[in-house]
């Protein structure tokens, strides 16, 4: 988000080195980290068009000075600020007060519905709460901060104030990373506040959280990692890592992924310097856990892991070999991850869950031709699957072949009239092609199955506008950005409402906010 905030420049008066930590995407092709080298590594992140315009992470001494504009709540600055870092991270660790008792409690509530030893879901449930909010609380609610003056509230402040406003907390980004830091420190994880800026989009603050060292006893980085992917759909998942002692951190800022998405791992903050601070860093530091659930999954990616999970089955089975091609999807090694398919069919010709497994692979590396034809083929062998028909009805939509789409979406939502994902794509599809009352109708069935969707509530709210109830879509379209602040579709069809309603003003800044997201996106 475009945001005041603290400095412009790190003045290194004592001229001593500093440490670095390296951006780096855990994806499709990059998983077994453990194996690459430190040259290897920083290749990687220098070379990942994702992380374009994402620099290291500095961590300057205790004895440097900071100097930063104080711009308070517009863009230009208004007078310089000088402080030691010791002295800016005194100021961070009273504000993140995790001894304040409304504080804690506001942890332990969200914590406590996913009961475990510092596991990753209790972070989860701290960042959708704070992102998106819980029945008829609101997400964060974004406020600037009185003009000449960067004010940094307390955690219990953005609390109170959002309390009595109807939402998860207000203020800032760096009272949201503040926020953020208190309550997953509340609930015993370790967390760092890093300051961003660039030339674009003026500065910003995130929250970041010790995951582990990678070749730590006990480590479960890995795993961890593969627990956000399946958990939130995604093959990129966005952390820093120390390659002097292969500490690994986890990004926990509001932005959205390629999908519009937010979720712990997202996208970083394209900027020019990153100025990590740590908290409370005078304590060691506690690595995160998978989720009790899920300690008896087999570590993702080793031979020993592969070796295993084929023992499991019966050897030579279809199972065994779908299990190995899972391990091999889960490493980003896609082709053999097919082979493997192959052979698991090859077992047993029968087996529909192979075929939709290739189907998946194949849409990983967009080639939709040959996912259509794998979801066919899964189709055949299983008609009632109501997952594959929408898995084709998305290969369809790909192609840009939405009629179709809605057919293979109907079959899935007849099949299955609680498959949220096959309404709420179809909805989109039927928007595309004009038929709004359809898409009307789809959407508002998406969003009766998950209410918290912002994409749902952003095609109902695009079946609304082109229906011509335009107050009705603007309420949709806000809606849609309370959930997701991120999702600059929604804001750019929030404007096209409000212009629609005379109120250019406010439509004016909402196309605003949607051209920062897509500066911010494209790492402008």
């Amino acid at each position: 988000m475009s945001v005041r905030i603290i400095w412009l420049c790190i003045a290194l008066l004592m001229g001593v080195a500093v440490a670095e930590d390296i951006p780096y995407i855990f994806s499709e092709n990059s998983m077994n980290v453990s194996s690459f080298s430190v040259g290897q590594l920083e290749e990687m992140s220098a070379t990942s068009p994702d992380l374009a315009g994402i620099p290291a992470v500095v961590a300057p001494s205790d004895d440097e000075t900071l100097q930063f504009p104080v711009t308070g709540g517009g863009s230009m600055a208004e007078g310089e600020t000088e402080k030691l870092t010791r002295d800016f991270k005194a100021t961070l660790d009273s504000r993140v007060e995790v001894d304040n008792p409304s504080v804690h409690y506001e942890a332990l509530v969200l914590a406590a519905r996913y009961p475990g030893d510092h596991t990753i879901d209790q972070i989860c449930s701290i960042y959708g709460y704070l992102k998106n909010g819980n029945g008829s609380t609101r997400g964060w609610s974004y406020v600037p901060d009185p003009r000449g003056l960067d004010y940094f509230n307390y955690a219990n402040e953005s609390l109170r104030a959002g309390s009595q406003s109807g939402c998860a907390g207000a203020g800032d980004c760096d009272d949201f990373a503040i926020l953020m830091s208190a309550l997953v420190e509340s609930v015993g994880g370790t967390t760092r506040i890093i300051m961003a800026k660039n030339a674009t989009t003026g500065g910003h603050a995130y929250t970041e959280v010790y995951l582990g060292r990678l070749d730590g006893d006990g480590s479960q980085v890995r795993d961890i990692i593969e627990w956000l992917s399946q958990k939130f759909q995604t093959n990129k998942i966005y952390t820093h890592i120390d390659t002097d002692t292969g500490e690994v951190w986890l990004n926990l800022d509001w932005g959205s992924d390629e999908r519009g998405n937010s979720h712990p791992g997202g996208p970083f903050f394209p900027g020019d310097r990153h100025l990590v601070l740590c908290i409370r860093d005078q304590l060691s530091r506690t690595p995160l856990k998978v989720p009790d659930a899920a300690v008896e999954k087999t570590a993702v990616g080793s031979s020993a892991a592969i070796t295993s999970l084929i023992r499991a089955a019966e050897p030579g089975s279809a199972e065994s070999w779908i299990n190995k091609g899972q391990s091999l999807l889960d490493l980003g090694k896609y082709y053999e991850a097919i082979d493997a398919y192959n052979k698991a069919i090859e077992a047993d010709q029968t087996c529909s869950a192979a075929w939709k497994r290739k189907g998946y692979v194949f849409s990983i590396l967009k080639r939709y031709e040959d996912s259509l034809q794998s979801y066919e083929k899964a189709i055949e062998l299983d008609p009632e699957d109501a997952e594959a028909w929408a898995d084709k009805g998305l290969s369809l939509e790909k192609m840009g072949k939405d009629e179709p789409a809605i057919k293979a979406y109907n079959t899935a939502t007849d099949l299955d009239p609680d498959n949220m994902r096959a309404w709420l794509n179809k909805g989109g599809a039927l928007d595309r092609v004009g038929r709004y009352s359809e898409g009307l109708v789809a959407s508002e069935k998406a969003i009766e199955l998950d209410d918290t969707s912002s994409k749902a509530w952003n095609n109902k709210g695009d079946a609304l506008f082109n229906l011509g109830r335009y107050d009705e879509s603007l309420a949709a379209f806000e809606r849609a950005v309370e959930l997701d602040p991120g999702n600059q579709a929604a804001w750019t069809n929030m404007g096209t409402a409000l212009n629609m309603l005379g109120r250019k003003s406010e439509a004016y800044a909402a196309f605003a906010r949607a051209n920062e997201l897509q500066a911010k996106s494209q790492g402008k």
